[in-house]
């Protein structure tokens, strides 16, 4: 089974982990604990039973795959290396780790091809 990383859990990194979890040896990489979904914290404010229901861990959100809790210092087209120092390989490296980070703003020089490492997909 091919392996693929998914660097961000925000909205496009949660959707997109499920959706390859079933065809993909997945590790989702985020450096937050849990995914608060923040469009319906203001509901929880209301109804405080909701809570849970909006803040879900990222160790429970793959059926298959795995989350990994860091933060990546580098990303080639074989696999990200860990702010740790830790190295995971890939066959398919995706960034979506939202559009103020680093990670981001290097998407375009990456996609052009005149960076130092191209990612297979921002988001």
């Amino acid at each position: 089974m091919k392996r693929a990383i998914n660097v961000g859990g925000g909205y496009a990194g949660t959707t997109l982990a499920r959706a390859l979890d079933p065809v993909f040896d997945l590790v989702l990489i985020e450096a937050r604990e849990a995914f608060v979904h923040n469009m319906a914290a203001i509901r929880a404010l209301a109804t405080p039973a909701l809570l849970d229901q909006i803040i879900l861990p990222y160790d429970r959100l793959l059926n298959r795959g795995k989350s990994v809790r860091g933060q990546v210092s580098d990303v080639s087209d074989q696999g990200v290396t860990l702010a740790s120092g830790d190295r995971l390989s890939a066959d398919l490296v995706v960034l979506a780790t939202g559009r103020g980070t680093r990670l981001a703003k290097g998407c375009a020089t990456w996609a052009s091809g005149s960076g130092p490492a191209r990612p297979h997909a921002c988001t």
